[in-house]
């Protein structure tokens, strides 16, 4: 270890510079680490001791993400450590099931929907939601890429508005459900007005078209 409280492991033929953890609430330990070129990773380590950790550390940690300064990691795994002692902590494994999956999922737990309802879901989710979202994880979907998917779909011929404020809803509801279920922290879905159906104005006749008709 050195004077700076750094401790130095072989990881895979890596050299591993680990903050000393920081103990979290339900015997957790958080660390920052290096693997140097400029790469750092925050981290969430679910063994009780430093010792297990450092034996286990490939198979025990929950990565935060990777950042180019080791500053921007400390403060990703500051925000966690403090989110985990309110309780409000989302390990960010639970969101990394399929969007696909999730949607299916959530439309069979769905026993309640009318016929009719469950119909028009199922072809939403098949013919606008499901083809931009399918392969990306719950808990990677954010706000610019919902933004992304509603806008390509509001600058297409078809579907029409009222279609798309359908889409829309019914996103944000999927996505409700995967908060109540602490997959993701919140809901990606914030478009002000989006989920509002808009019919299209009808064209105003001039007085040379009643003259026409």
């Amino acid at each position: 270890m050195s004077a700076s409280g750094i401790l130095t492991i072989g990881v895979g033929g890596f050299a591993l510079c680990c903050a000393l953890p920081s103990l979290l609430a339900g015997g957790a330990l958080a660390a920052v680490a290096g693997w140097g070129l400029g790469v750092w990773a925050a981290m969430v380590v679910s063994a009780l001791a430093l010792g297990v950790w450092l034996l286990e550390v490939g198979n025990t940690y929950t990565s935060l993400g990777t950042f180019h300064t080791r500053a921007e990691a400390e403060k990703t795994l500051a925000a966690a450590v403090a989110d985990r002692h309110r309780g409000n902590w989302i390990d960010p494994r639970d969101g990394r099931v399929t969007f696909e999956a999730y949607s299916q999922r959530w439309l069979h737990e769905r026993t309640t929907l009318r016929p009719r309802t469950r119909e028009l879901y199922e072809g939403l989710l098949r013919l606008h939601i499901v083809p931009f979202f399918a392969r990306r994880e719950v808990g990677s979907i954010t706000p610019p890429i919902v933004r992304q998917w509603h806008a390509e779909m509001s600058r297409a011929d078809r579907p029409g508005p009222i279609t798309v404020a359908k889409c829309y809803r019914l996103l944000r509801t999927i996505f409700n459900t995967a908060a109540a279920d602490d997959l993701i922290a919140k809901n990606p879905c914030v478009l002000k007005g989006a989920g509002v159906e808009r019919s299209p104005e009808r064209p105003v006749a001039t007085i040379a078209d009643v003259d026409r008709l």
